[in-house]
């Protein structure tokens, strides 16, 4: 789970790549990560620091608990091994040398979007700092002795829900099951202005 490799760890704040870029990705599960993450770990007391250009985006994050949000243009001003913790929610690799400047030494960085390039992982190991992915289906899709495992985690999701302590990342709604309605979605999603999650309701006609 990621929150258990990233958040129970950590011993100061856990910074959050990328807040802004990934409302323009395709798949809702990333947008979820990244919000979740924000909500649940300033609410378990651990300083998160989120990056955010757009003020929409930056006020978002602030809502949420981030501690504090760093625009894209002030990432490189960040001092070396500044986060114990990094989780990486958009492009790895856009971010995967800067994340092994900004990791600490015996810190995690760790990803759940995919890498299509090669990449110097040399500068982790004088830093002792360890790199991993995350993927929710790893357990299902191996078979693993601790399946079990997620059916808990759900549950804990659900009673933090319930608890008000993850607030939904509902922003906005859409009805009807059509080719048009998934068109009028897509635009809004691609126009990369989008904050929160946008949600296609539709009614069973039987």
């Amino acid at each position: 789970m990621l929150w258990e490799k990233c958040a129970f760890r950590a011993k100061g704040q856990l910074v959050i790549l990328d807040s802004d870029y990934f409302y323009k990705i395709p798949t809702t599960r990333e947008q979820g990560i990244v919000r979740q993450h924000v909500t649940y770990h300033s609410t378990a007391g651990i300083p998160v620091t989120a990056t955010a250009s757009r003020e929409s985006s930056k006020e978002w994050c602030l809502k949420l608990g981030a501690a504090d949000v760093v625009g894209h243009g002030e990432i490189r001003g960040l001092a070396d091994g500044s986060f114990p913790r990094i989780v990486c929610a958009h492009d790895t690799d856009a971010y995967f040398a800067e994340m092994a400047r900004l990791v600490a030494p015996q810190g995690f960085v760790c990803a759940v979007a995919g890498a299509k390039q090669k990449h110097d992982i040399q500068p982790l190991m004088a830093k002792s700092a360890g790199f991993v992915w995350e993927l929710m289906f790893t357990r299902s899709l191996f078979q693993t002795d601790d399946m079990a495992k997620q059916g808990e985690i759900l549950r804990t999701v659900a009673q933090l829900v319930d608890g008000a302590v993850i607030q939904t990342t509902l922003t906005d709604e859409l009805s009807g099951l059509s080719a048009a309605t998934f068109i009028t979605a897509h635009k809004r999603l691609e126009e990369g202005r989008m904050i929160g999650k946008l949600v296609v309701r539709f009614t069973d006609p039987a």
